[in-house]
């Protein structure tokens, strides 16, 4: 059984909340400051999953998007050099982990 750590970056919405919410012990959630959309990190991985796999296709149904979605992120999950450079922002490299 592979032990990792999970940090997930949420942007503080207050639909994004709950009260009851049990946090794993080798997870953390790290809040981003008010009005800071740009330093979501996941705005930029979905750009690239948008751009790359979805933009100009035409698909037959649902099931073939997606198909072409987990293609998308099954190629970033695979590439860490992609996702660092596309989410790699330095205040997220400064949280001790």
């Amino acid at each position: 059984m592979r032990k990792e750590f999970i940090l997930m970056v949420r942007d503080g919405a207050g639909w994004h909340t709950a009260g009851d919410l049990i946090i794993p012990e080798r997870m953390r959630l790290q809040p981003l400051p008010p009005w800071s959309p740009p330093l979501n990190p996941a705005e930029h991985l979905w750009e690239e999953v948008r751009e790359k796999w979805l933009a100009n296709h035409l698909f037959a149904n649902l099931e073939a998007v997606e198909r072409q979605l987990v293609h998308g992120l099954v190629s970033l999950e695979q590439n860490r050099t992609q996702v660092a450079s596309l989410a790699g922002f330095r205040w997220i490299r400064k949280i001790p982990l």
